[in-house]
């Protein structure tokens, strides 16, 4: 099952990321990196950014699967956050790189939706 396009707008205003999810055949879910502003001074290479890509193009590569459509959209809005602070900083603060083993939505961050148009947003702190 493929999702449609979801289109997060970052909590700064700065910018915004346009993803596509898809239910592979184990059940499991990937977040499918559409449209995403530069990393300028940021490490960029697929490892450091927790990024992969297959035949379909470039996804979210988390530590755990994403076992819903809900939990994809989460991890994909914390992957947002801290990408989005690593490029306001040109390379410091908390990123993805950095801090995505430290992090577990599971355990520790709370949840909330609201819908703005097209845009959508998934993390309280």
């Amino acid at each position: 099952m493929k999702s449609d396009p979801w289109v997060y707008k970052t909590e700064d205003g700065e910018d915004e990321y346009h993803f596509r999810f898809e239910e592979r055949v184990d059940g499991e879910w990937r977040a499918y990196i559409l449209k995403q502003p530069p990393y300028g001074s940021c490490p960029q290479d697929l490892s450091s950014t927790y990024r992969q890509y297959d035949h379909k193009g470039k996804y979210i590569d988390w530590s755990y699967t994403f076992e819903s459509l809900e939990e994809a959209k989460q991890i994909a809005a914390l992957w947002v956050e801290y990408t989005q602070e690593c490029i306001n900083k040109g390379g410091a603060g908390k990123t993805a790189c950095r801090d995505k083993s430290q992090h577990s939505l599971r355990e520790s961050h709370s949840y909330s939706s609201s819908q703005d148009g097209d845009s959508e947003s998934f993390l309280s702190y």
